[in-house]
C-alpha cells in the first residue's frame, strides 16, 4: 500500500530526543515520577514530535488535586496530547495556577 510503510527498529534508533518532567515542571531525573514527556523521533529524514501528559480516568491528572495523596495507589498513564495541551500542562506544573489546568482540560477534550 502506498501510505503504509514498514519501519525496522534501526530506523527508530537514529536520533531520538526524550525530555521528561516531574510534578514541579522541571526535568525529571531517574527516581522522579514522570508527569509529562516530550518525544522527538527522526524516521527516514522526517521528524515526528509527540507530547504526553499524565492522565487518570482519562482526564489530565492534577498532582495538586484531590487524588494527589494517592499517587502510589492509582493508575496514572501518559497519553498523547496536542502541543497546546502539553504547554498548558507544563505551565500548570510550574505555576500551580488552576487557570492552566482548566485550559489543559479543554485542550485535551478538543484533540
Amino acid at each position: 500500500m502506498k501510505f503504509v510503510e514498514s519501519y525496522s527498529q534501526k530506523d527508530f534508533d537514529k536520533e531520538t530526543t526524550e525530555l521528561t518532567y516531574n510534578k514541579l515542571g522541571k526535568t525529571a531525573n531517574g527516581k522522579d515520577k514522570v508527569f509529562a514527556k516530550y518525544l522527538e523521533v527522526d524516521i527516514n529524514n522526517t521528524t515526528q514530535v509527540k507530547y504526553f501528559i499524565a492522565t487518570h480516568n482519562n482526564v489530565p491528572y492534577d498532582p495538586n488535586g484531590i487524588d494527589s495523596h494517592r499517587e502510589s495507589d492509582i493508575s496514572i498513564q501518559l497519553k498523547s496530547v496536542s502541543k497546546e495541551a502539553f504547554d498548558y500542562y507544563l505551565l500548570y506544573l510550574k505555576t500551580k495556577n488552576s487557570l492552566y489546568m482548566t485550559r489543559t482540560q479543554r485542550s485535551y477534550i478538543n484533540v
